[in-house]
């Protein structure tokens, strides 16, 4: 996985397909499910992965922000391998906010949010 984002990185502005892109951010963000150790954490992570697969449109995403993206991912494995684990969590929601926050539209996929106190 890490040779395969490398391998994208590499490849001049332009031609970075927001598809191969979404298959790897998928894949990635897959392998930490499957590497959480939590069975319900990694239930929920690998839906949403399957339901992102299959009702993705091929959205144009900002060379920017892919090449952001998979150095995020990166430095998560980074530290993942340096067992920081603590720090690869943090990563992973300054990485999720990131996401969020260029792509607020899709956050919560039609799906009302909870009023403030857990109630409608």
């Amino acid at each position: 996985m890490r040779q395969q984002m490398e391998e994208f990185l590499q490849r001049p502005d332009g031609k970075l397909s927001s598809s191969a892109f979404l298959r790897l951010d998928c894949a990635f963000h897959s392998f930490i499910a499957e590497s959480s150790g939590n069975r319900f954490a990694r239930g929920v992570l690998l839906a949403h992965q399957r339901l992102r697969l299959s009702t993705q449109k091929d959205h144009t995403i900002a060379d920017f922000r892919l090449r952001q993206s998979l150095n995020e991912h990166l430095g998560i494995l980074d530290s993942l391998e340096r067992m920081q684990l603590q720090l690869a969590a943090d990563q992973m929601v300054l990485h999720l906010r990131r996401s969020q926050i260029r792509k607020p539209q899709t956050v919560n996929r039609g799906i009302l949010p909870l009023a403030r106190g857990g109630s409608l």
